[in-house]
């Protein structure tokens, strides 16, 4: 007898204490579910026996993926969502106000150019989304630096023109920024926050002594004292605010020893769900400054211990940002997408905030009446990687509903087109035990 139904190729199937959590990479963080009791037994003898005489819920499981028929070609579905990723019809900028900045972090791979993005920058970028919103279908603006927060001037003016433009043509408008935090105060917290800036990502690297010295000031002086206390006067003064503000650690050598103190910091905000923790790991970025830094950086086996034995700590933090590793349409990099631009402070376009040096990476510019001229065939090498890449690897891969292949375009592309596992492949597990219950599903049936 030919059997109805199979499971997933992209199922992960996860035994907890008392309870199973399912997780299904094609249809991402939406699939999460959580199953306990008397419903244990039942999805065991589906997972385990493949029986699937419970129809009530088999019917229930297949709505999120877990469960297809026995004639559905997962691979070909994996190949329509990859093209609907890369095909989204928003428009995505990444602009950069400065390449300079306060800090001077060991790992940095930018070179901190005095360089502002002049007005005659400004009013292009404002030319091209006027003349050119009503081709997508919303607006999504990140700032990037340098430290986007010292010419704040220009983010109050561009945002404003942003919003006026999407208020008229009817359109979705989306800002976040990525901030090393120093000059975050509360008040400008606010300013922001009515400009629609309601994504922070901000880095603070382990407790006062190791953050102080991996992002110290340019002038050498320690930063951590008043990140925090910057943290803590917007936790405590806009309660009211929906904003998603991501603290980022780049562990090394010097940290991984004891976070302690940053588990702590995060504690500290764990009460507040709009604070979410991002554990990363710094890495070999480029630049100058790595050479003198290399051998303090971690391999992805200490990464992955730091996860397990935060599992084994029942720690309490909010790890929300991570479930965007679980979802193919934010963990796919925007550099593999078509409408995604970088602008520097000199008006260029690249793919990539990374490897601004990397000639493939620059694909264009912006003129003065508002039109973006690309180097088509530059632009195709990111936004059509999946033709040239050798992805044998990738084919039978449970984690590929997600990843779709390479998350890193750029890695890619130097990599002769062979794509690069993310960290996360090997960590999806660990990311599944992790995360708060509010995040999975009870079985409804």
């Amino acid at each position: 007898m030919v059997k109805k139904y199979k499971l997933s190729m992209f199922n992960y199937y996860v035994n907890c204490e008392n309870e199973v959590r399912l997780y299904n990479s094609l249809y991402g963080a939406n699939s999460l579910h959580i199953f306990r009791n008397k419903n244990i037994e039942r999805i065991h003898k589906i997972f385990l026996d493949e029986d699937y005489s419970d129809e009530l819920l088999v019917e229930y499981l297949k709505k999120f993926g877990f469960i297809v028929e026995n004639t559905c070609d997962e691979k070909l579905l994996r190949e329509q969502k990859y093209n609907d990723v890369i095909n989204q019809k928003k428009l995505f900028l990444v602009i950069m106000p400065t390449e300079n900045c306060n800090f001077n972090c060991v790992y940095c791979y930018e070179e901190h150019k005095n360089i502002v993005l002049s007005s005659f920058n400004q009013k292009a970028i404002i030319n091209f989304v006027r003349k050119n919103i009503k081709e997508y279908t919303g607006l999504n603006v990140a700032w990037f630096g340098g430290e986007p927060l010292l010419n704040i001037d220009i983010i109050k003016s561009m945002s404003n023109e942003f919003i006026n433009i999407c208020k008229v043509a009817r359109k979705p408008y989306k800002s976040g920024i990525t901030t090393n935090g120093y000059l975050l105060s509360g008040n400008l917290f606010k300013t922001l926050y009515d400009l629609h800036i309601r994504e922070y990502q901000i880095t603070i690297d382990g407790n006062k002594i190791t953050h102080d010295k991996q992002r110290p000031l340019k002038n050498g002086r320690g930063s951590y004292n008043k990140i925090i206390s910057n943290l803590f006067e917007i936790k405590s003064l806009y309660k009211q605010s929906n904003a998603e503000i991501i603290i980022r650690i780049n562990l090394t050598k010097e940290i991984i020893t004891d976070i302690s103190a940053f588990l702590k910091l995060m504690e500290s905000l764990y009460d507040d769900k709009r604070f979410s923790c991002q554990i990363n790991i710094a890495s070999d970025w480029g630049g100058e400054n790595i050479s003198n830094f290399r051998n303090k950086l971690i391999n992805n086996k200490d990464y992955l211990q730091i996860f397990k034995n935060l599992i084994d700590q029942n720690i309490k933090i909010n790890f929300a940002y991570h479930l965007q590793e679980l979802t193919a349409p934010d963990f796919k990099c925007y550099a593999a997408r078509k409408n995604a631009y970088t602008i520097s402070a000199d008006g260029m376009i690249y793919k990539c905030t990374g490897e601004f040096d990397l000639d493939l990476n620059k694909i264009g510019y912006i003129s003065k009446d508002g039109n973006i001229i690309i180097d088509k065939n530059k632009e195709a090498l990111w936004t059509s990687l999946r033709f040239k890449m050798n992805n044998k690897k990738c084919i039978d891969c449970s984690y590929s509903g997600c990843c779709l292949f390479s998350p890193c375009p750029k890695n890619t592309i130097l990599n002769d087109f062979t794509p690069t596992c993310p960290r996360t492949k090997d960590n999806v597990i660990n990311l599944i035990k992790l995360m708060d219950k509010m995040y999975f599903k009870e079985c409804e049936v």
